[in-house]
């Protein structure tokens, strides 16, 4: 059923009128409302609006109520107690860095084996067990801060390859120490051998690899797994074997600290990101409450002042009947868009609808 629309008048009534004036945004908003209250007392009303923040602040800049100063101390107070984070931080970081990096380069040699094969040349106080242990949970720790493993792929596609080869090896190097230690020197020279090409084809580049890996290696590990190393059977190697066995593993050692170097510059940046981001949260949410309650109490005296028409004189507009000691309440709402204004002196109430567009 149709409703007949009446085509509204071009003379406003003076009393019980309605009117639709529309605003773009809080900042139109708030130049009505300061407009208006050149004229009149205006009470305010925020609360439930969805973006009662935005409409709080337009209107403390447009009537000139913004609490630079407050803000600017706020903000200087965060901004020095952040920098003094960020120094312990730095500080703190460092010195994670470097225990773990001597934990590495002390634990070297033992974890290559190389202590073992040349004692007098590389002794270490370090048990291989021990050290390994080290490396695994480094590599677990590694995998659980958010981006590291990700951005070291991107440092170089062999990174990971390079710090895990110890750990890879570990079963190949065992099998040529059983074959050796029973007398089977040139079979152990053979796994020595397959030792050496699984170690290269592992760590290879992406354009380097060949995709294959050698005959054998599955039962040179297979027999490693059976036996456990010793100090006994390294040093019970024969001498030429063990020179040959122990440059090639010092080779892999020299390149996987290498490695170890890059991986911590990556680590120290991701911490120093990581906990320094934990460090500022206190005193960046002391920034954000601090400017909140400024804000909330600055607009609190902005209310009142408007309410009991303190910002101007008392006087009539000509050729209007609203007076300056007429009561207006002003609402303003972003889930409905509406703001509804009611003067008590005429008992009427206009609506003014809110571009959906407005923010």
């Amino acid at each position: 059923m149709g409703t007949s629309r009446t085509k509204p008048s071009s003379v406003r009534p003076v009393v019980h009128s309605t009117w639709s004036p529309t605003f773009h945004d809080a900042e139109d908003f708030a130049k009505w409302v300061f407009t208006l209250a050149k004229h009149k007392a205006v009470q305010l009303e925020l609360s439930g609006c969805d973006n009662e923040e935005e409409v709080r602040d337009a209107l403390l800049r447009q009537f000139h109520r913004w609490p630079d100063s407050a803000i600017a101390h706020a903000t200087e107070r965060c901004r020095v107690l952040s920098q003094q984070a960020e120094q312990r931080c730095q500080e703190q970081v460092q010195l994670y860095i470097q225990e773990i990096r001597g934990k590495l380069e002390n634990g070297a040699s033992a974890l290559f084996w190389i202590n073992l094969l040349q004692p007098q040349f590389y002794p270490t106080t370090v048990l291989a067990n021990e050290i390994r242990d080290i490396l695994v949970a480094f590599l677990f720790e590694l995998k659980t801060i958010d981006g590291v493993y990700e951005q070291l792929a991107t440092v170089s596609d062999r990174i990971w390859a390079v710090l895990t080869l110890p750990l890879k090896i570990e079963p190949l190097f065992q099998g040529v120490l059983s074959l050796a230690s029973c007398g089977h020197e040139t079979a152990a020279r053979e796994a020595m051998k397959l030792l050496i090409m699984y170690a290269d084809e592992h760590t290879a580049s992406q354009e380097r690899k060949r995709g294959d890996l050698p005959i054998g290696l599955s039962v040179v590990a297979s027999i490693g797994g059976l036996v456990s190393v010793n100090v006994v059977d390294a040093i019970q190697l024969p001498e030429l074997l063990r020179d040959d066995l122990a440059a090639s593993l010092l080779m892999m050692q020299r390149d996987w600290l290498a490695v170890i170097k890059e991986v911590l510059n990556v680590l120290a940046k991701a911490l120093m990101t990581r906990w320094a981001s934990c460090e500022r949260a206190p005193y960046e949410q002391e920034l954000k409450d601090a400017t909140q309650s400024e804000l909330q109490g600055e607009f609190a005296r902005l209310s009142h002042a408007l309410a009991t028409n303190q910002l101007y004189a008392v006087r009539k507009l000509d050729g209007d009947s609203i007076h300056a000691d007429d009561f207006n309440l002003c609402s303003y709402g972003l889930r409905t868009h509406k703001m509804r204004i009611a003067f008590d002196a005429f008992d009427a109430l206009g609506t003014v609808m809110v571009s959906p567009g407005s923010k």
